[in-house]
């Protein structure tokens, strides 16, 4: 039941995300307080401390996006990318050393998908279209991730989510070009 209820607020949340709907953070909580749970459980060390984080991030994003009250959806700047790329190295090796200390399961793999989510929810926060491109990549990883786990379900929604991430972008691009029209 829990997996039932995270993988319903969390796609809920997502599809909100893709149609730059303020609902997305609120809903999108819900499904982070169910998949820690289901990572406790399983003992995904890298995903479960990742919850807490999305926590805090889908706060700020909530916050962000009620204060600018805009749909402008932008780019990184070539800093911004470079800072990005770097930041995502460490926050890597972090996770990596978490899990190989507390003995987690998909060790790399783990730790990558971690990094990925971390820059693709603040870039989601910011409003930037690459936060597209980390859930993507993230996206392919957890599929494998769940799948090899027995978590099924789970599997076939971030397959899901890996459609809605790919539309997301592309409705993003949407976004950012009317702006400039």
């Amino acid at each position: 039941m829990t997996e039932w209820i995270a993988v319903i607020f969390s796609l809920i949340s997502v599809w909100l995300t893709t149609k730059k709907n303020i609902l997305c953070w609120p809903v999108g909580i819900i499904g982070i307080i169910y998949y820690s749970i289901l990572f406790y459980q399983n003992r995904d060390w890298s995903n479960f401390i990742l919850q807490f984080i999305f926590v805090i991030q889908s706060i700020y994003g909530w916050k962000n996006w009620k204060i600018s009250k805009s749909l402008d959806v932008t780019s990184l700047e070539t800093y911004g990318r470079f800072s990005i790329g770097i930041a995502s190295i460490v926050v890597f090796l972090c996770f990596f050393i978490i899990n190989s200390i507390f003995s987690g399961n998909f060790t790399e793999l783990d730790a990558l998908t971690a990094s990925f989510s971390i820059f693709g929810m603040f870039l989601l926060s910011k409003s930037k279209i690459e936060a597209w491109i980390f859930w993507i990549l993230a996206d392919i990883i957890y599929i494998y991730l769940f799948f090899s786990q027995q978590l099924y379900l789970s599997s076939i929604l971030y397959f899901i989510f890996l459609i809605l991430a790919i539309y997301g972008h592309f409705n993003w691009n949407k976004i950012k070009r009317k702006a400039y029209d």
